[in-house]
């Protein structure tokens, strides 16, 4: 029961945020409905719009958690007695009746999570695909999935979902062979890095240097779980333990900073377009951008 609890709730609790959401939307319409000044204040928002814009925002944020809460069902192991127990609680048996009363909540959360996010972030980007850098309510609604991105890579946050699948899978599915793991993970995490740093296609290069420095304190970890896997001698293992450390220690400050720096040049920027805000110029000024952009890449 506790099994069945713990996962039915990990994969319908991330239900009540649509939910929510259309809350907030009513709330924000009755409040203008009923009061001139907030309506002056607070412009209309479109359950439509603020439904897309959150999906393009968060799904690529909740992908990876929501996969891993998913596919966990379907990671079973076959022990010495020859039975397939549930790698996550080796307690729990997997193919018996208690385990199938999860699957048809594994079964909606592969066809919501980790089917329905990629399909519905790459379907929406698919079909407005020659809008994405030209109409500003298709960058009001999608925007937050590809804005960072060149027009030329505007796929490219499909292909980073496709990394966290395949970390995923790669984790779950393999966690009984900690070598093949490491290896795989090193050629997926590092290797993407490594090709998004040729292909430069963040409109900042800041991005992918995060990307860069993120991926070589991740590789120095899986480096030193390497060395754990290969059983080496004491001194060995303290070296790798002390370089274990100062690479977790590492990557939190690291991620920190990066975390304040985002946020102050998001606020600076904010505060940039509103003092330069031109109200009959708005409707232009996505399309200048990106045409600018695309200028300088073809030079």
């Amino acid at each position: 029961n506790a099994e069945y609890m713990g996962y039915q709730s990990s994969l319908l609790v991330p239900l009540v945020f649509p939910a929510l959401l259309v809350l907030a939307v009513g709330l924000v319409h009755g409040v203008r409905a009923v009061s001139a000044k907030v309506a002056a204040k607070v412009p209309a928002i479109g359950l439509r719009d603020a439904g897309l814009a959150a999906l393009m925002s968060v799904g690529p944020l909740a992908f990876l958690p929501l996969a891993r809460a998913t596919l966990v069902l379907f990671d079973c192991t076959r022990l010495a007695d020859e039975r397939y127990y549930l790698d996550a609680e080796l307690s729990f048996t997997c193919y018996t009746a208690e385990w199938m009363r999860l699957l048809p909540i594994g079964i909606m959360g592969l066809v919501l999570y980790v089917a329905g996010i990629p399909l519905v972030l790459g379907g929406f980007t698919w079909w407005h695909r020659r809008e994405l850098f030209s109409s500003p309510v298709v960058v009001r609604r999608l925007g937050g999935l590809y804005r960072l991105y060149r027009r030329r890579y505007y796929f490219l946050p499909l292909a980073v979902l496709a990394k966290k699948l395949a970390i995923t899978l790669v984790v779950l599915l393999l966690s009984r062979r900690p070598r093949l793991v490491i290896s795989l993970l090193q050629i997926v995490i590092v290797g993407f890095a490594l090709l998004q740093s040729a292909l430069h296609p963040h409109y900042f290069a800041f991005y992918e240097r995060i990307e860069l420095a993120l991926a070589a304190l991740v590789g120095a970890l899986l480096c030193t779980g390497m060395v754990f896997a290969l059983e080496p001698s004491a001194p060995v293992r303290l070296f790798a333990t002390i370089v274990s450390l100062v690479a977790y220690a590492a990557l939190v400050v690291f991620s920190v900073v990066v975390v304040v720096v985002d946020v102050r040049q998001i606020a600076r920027e904010r505060l940039r377009a509103r003092a330069n805000f031109k109200a009959p110029a708005v409707e232009m000024t996505v399309g200048k951008f990106y045409g600018a952009e695309d200028s300088e890449d073809s030079g």
